[in-house]
C-alpha cells in the first residue's frame, strides 16, 4: 500500500468511527453523497434515503439568506463560518440546534463538501 493509500484509508476510518456526523455533499447537485453512522444516528435517516436529499433538505435555518449562504459555501473552497440558526432535520422529534463547519475534502472538479455536525451545543457555530 503507497502513502496516498494508506492515508485515504485512515481519512476513511476516521469518517466512519468519527462520533461527530459527517455529511459529505456535491457541491453541483448538493445532494448528500456520504454519511458517516454517527450521521445516520443523529438523524434516524438509513444512509441510502439520505443519499437522496440535498442540503435544504437536511438543514433549516432562522434567518432569511441563511441557507443561501451556505448553499454558495458549497461551491467555494476553504471552509464557511455561520453567524448561528443553523438546524439538522431529523426523522424524528424536532430539528436539533448544531455545530459545524463546512469544508473542501479535495481541490479539482468534484470538490466534494464535507459538513461535520455536533448536535451537542445550543447554538451553530460553524458550519
Amino acid at each position: 500500500m503507497n502513502a496516498e493509500d494508506r492515508h485515504f484509508e485512515i481519512a476513511r476510518s476516521l469518517f466512519r468511527e468519527a462520533n461527530d456526523a459527517f455529511f459529505l455533499f456535491d457541491p453541483g447537485t448538493q445532494i448528500v453523497v456520504d454519511l458517516n453512522p454517527a450521521a445516520q444516528r443523529l438523524t434516524g435517516l438509513e444512509k441510502h434515503v439520505a443519499c437522496t436529499m440535498s442540503l435544504g433538505d437536511l438543514f433549516l435555518s432562522s434567518g432569511p439568506g441563511d441557507l443561501d449562504r451556505l448553499t454558495l459555501a458549497l461551491n467555494r473552497t476553504g471552509c464557511f463560518h455561520s453567524r448561528g440558526g443553523y438546524y439538522l432535520r431529523r426523522t424524528s422529534n424536532a430539528a436539533l440546534p448544531v455545530d459545524g463547519k463546512l469544508m473542501t475534502l479535495k481541490p479539482g472538479p468534484n470538490n466534494d463538501q464535507l459538513v461535520p455536525v455536533d448536535g451537542s451545543t445550543v447554538t451553530v457555530n460553524e458550519v
